[in-house]
């Protein structure tokens, strides 16, 4: 039965929805593109620090029901009579206290580091949602092509 003074909204994707999410999608590939490739400044000193704490902190993920392991590494490195204590930016379950680290320090200002690779990790999770994101757009916009090939306009 169909009433004729009740209208079906259609889905919430449309073409200007549609470039409005490859925009986006664009813009986020092109910002962690240029983060991952930022370069070491010529200035910055390369210094082997060493790995002087590494903690662990397990939640459980319900929605996933498994538990998330959390590392915080914090490494140590001296520049001149100093001596500074940082918390690294990219870290993997593979670290160890007393485990080397190489670290790009500002000898101008020791306490501007960079962690070589540091950004690669901020690129690659930046690239999945992106990929996701444009995974699950292609999906809808298929589906709503099929559905309105086969006369089933609001489906």
């Amino acid at each position: 039965m169909r009433y004729a003074n009740v209208r079906r909204v259609e889905g919430l994707l449309n073409l200007p929805t549609f470039v409005f999410g490859l925009v986006l999608t664009l813009a986020i590939m092109f910002i962690a593109l240029g983060k991952a490739s930022e370069k070491i400044p010529d200035n910055y000193a390369e210094l082997q620090g060493e790995i002087i704490r590494v903690e662990s902190e397990n939640v459980w993920d319900a929605a996933s029901n498994e538990t998330i392991t959390y590392l915080t590494v914090w490494a140590g490195y001296t520049c001149g009579e100093e001596e500074y204590t940082v918390e690294l930016t990219s870290v993997s379950s593979s670290m160890k206290e007393g485990d080397p680290v190489t670290l790009y320090v500002n000898p101008n200002n020791p306490e501007e580091w960079l962690q070589p690779g540091g950004n690669l990790y901020v690129f690659a999770m930046a690239m999945g949602v992106a990929a996701v994101g444009f995974f699950v757009g292609i999906v809808i916009s298929v589906k709503k092509i099929v559905n309105r090939k086969k006369g089933n306009e609001y489906a």
